[in-house]
């Protein structure tokens, strides 16, 4: 018979007798070793993961602090492009608006000038034809507005056609 089996033996006779019973300090000991190993592992095993992550977090700060300082230069980079863009778009409309304005001014300078051109030639005096506003309406369209090309052509159209009936008026 081997060693083991005869422990084995020994073991299943004391439990068979009941003797195993009798010994309660043995009881309180392996209780008391539950309850410590218990109260280690509820309370000390969070510890002790908190602590290796923060080691961890602590051991990987660098690179942390490197990618945060990538992503905050990236940020302030597209924040700054898109201030810029915008700031741009707003000035382009802004100077739009204010192209718009003075083309509008000059297309009813260029009315009023008709108007007195023509009142100028039915008093038989002969109106200026250098003073027309024509000439600033179509620098306005050349420059800033080059899709109102047709309507401007128009314009010069009618006001060709218009000048030689007012000096007939003469």
């Amino acid at each position: 018979m081997t060693e083991l089996e005869t422990l084995a033996r020994a073991v299943a006779s004391e439990i068979v007798n009941q003797t195993i019973w009798q010994n309660y300090k043995f009881y309180l000991l392996v209780a008391g070793i539950s309850l410590a190993s218990s109260a280690i592992g509820t309370f000390c095993l969070p510890y002790l993961k908190r602590r290796s992550e923060n080691l961890a977090t602590k051991a990987d700060f660098n690179e942390i602090l490197r990618q945060l300082k990538q992503t905050t230069t990236l940020t302030e980079s597209i924040k700054s492009d898109m201030k810029a863009k915008l700031e741009e778009e707003h000035s382009v409309r802004a100077l739009t608006r204010e192209k718009m304005e003075a083309l509008l001014v000059q297309t009813f300078d260029l009315e009023l000038w008709l108007e007195r051109a023509r009142s100028q030639a039915l008093q038989g005096n002969v109106p200026d034809v250098n003073a027309t506003p024509m000439a600033k309406i179509e620098m306005y369209q050349a420059i800033y507005f080059r899709e109102l090309e047709n309507e401007v052509r128009t314009l010069s159209i009618a006001l060709n056609t218009m000048l030689p009936w007012i000096m007939q008026l003469v």
